[in-house]
């Protein structure tokens, strides 16, 4: 059974995640009970950041997942920007973490 579905975001053109064909996928996957799981690369990307939370704003019925913490720049030591990301993203109550992988990005 499908427990629920993920799409790379990271890989993808600044605003992909807010265009109106993936918003409604989303939607679907909404209407379907289930979680969207969000990769993103929050630290070499931090305009996917935006972008993930126009989605989950664009989606209230969704549930959302968001793999990896969002990679943040651990390698880097620079959390400031996702910090405030994550800070916003943690302001909706369907929206979820996974911390899997995080080391990947040390």
């Amino acid at each position: 059974a499908v427990k629920g579905v993920r799409r790379l975001i990271q890989g993808r053109e600044a605003g992909f995640a807010r265009s109106d064909a993936f918003v409604q996928g989303v939607q679907e996957v909404a209407r379907r009970r289930l979680p969207f799981e969000l990769c993103i690369r929050a630290g070499a990307r931090p305009e996917q950041c935006d972008d993930v939370l126009e989605l989950v704003r664009r989606v209230p019925e969704g549930v959302f997942i968001l793999d990896h913490v969002g990679k943040p720049n651990v390698a880097g030591k620079e959390f400031e920007e996702w910090a405030k990301f994550i800070t916003a993203l943690a302001q909706f109550p369907n929206c979820y973490c996974k911390i899997s992988g995080l080391v990947t990005e040390a």
